[in-house]
This record gives C-alpha cells, sequence and structure tokens, in this order.
C-alpha cells in the first residue's frame, strides 16, 4: 500500500478540551494534537493525543499489550476502570507524525468521550 493510500496529518488544537469517562469528566486539557488518518480515499474521525501528565491524575494501569500501526509505529497501552486497553500512546512514532511523541490518546469505544471547546 502506497503512502498516498494512508497516511496521517497533525496539528496543533488550542481549543480547552474536556475528557469524560461514561458521564464523568476525568481530565481537562488546554491543548491536543489532532490527528487525521486517511485509509485508501476515507477519512477516518479525527483522534486527539494529549499531554502524558493527564495519566498522573488517573487510575490507569499499564497494559502489556502493544501494536503496530504502519504509519505511526508501535504502540503503548493503559487500563483504566473496567476497560482493557482504553487509553494509548506512541512513545518512539514514525517519521510523519512525530507531533504525537509520549502523548496519550483516549478510545471512544471504551466509553471514553472528548468534548471540545471554541478555539
Amino acid at each position: 500500500m502506497s503512502k498516498r493510500e494512508h497516511h496521517a496529518t497533525t496539528r496543533v488544537v488550542d481549543a480547552g478540551f474536556e475528557i469524560f469517562f461514561h458521564d464523568q469528566r476525568v481530565a481537562e486539557s488546554e491543548q491536543a494534537i489532532e490527528l487525521r488518518e486517511y485509509y485508501r480515499g476515507r477519512e477516518l474521525a479525527p483522534v486527539y493525543y494529549f499531554a502524558p501528565e493527564l495519566l498522573a491524575d488517573l487510575d490507569a494501569r499499564e497494559s502489556r499489550h502493544s501494536t503496530f500501526c504502519p504509519i505511526k509505529g508501535e504502540t503503548r497501552y493503559w487500563h483504566f476502570a473496567d476497560r482493557e486497553n482504553a487509553i494509548w500512546s506512541y512513545p518512539d512514532p514514525l517519521e510523519g507524525v512525530a507531533a504525537i511523541r509520549g502523548r496519550v490518546a483516549f478510545d471512544s469505544a471504551s466509553g471514553f468521550r472528548i468534548e471540545r471547546g471554541n478555539a
């Protein structure tokens, strides 16, 4: 598959984010890195990556699970509440998405919701 068929872009977003787990606000941040991924002509939903310091206030437990993405690299995961691998990070991302290095993202399928304020 060519880079044109599968690629990602990143940008800094200053917007006043709130991170919810189900209906409870668990974290907030003034800034995130927005990653937009494009795969075979489709744009996937944006993913927001936050400063790793957000994990300090959460009762997240490191996971032994890891995966590999051909455009982002090796992934590190954390469990949260009763959800396994609900938070992830790319400690050493591949070229092209270096802006997400060490930042954390929250899995909407695990019950997380990101609300973005106005920039």
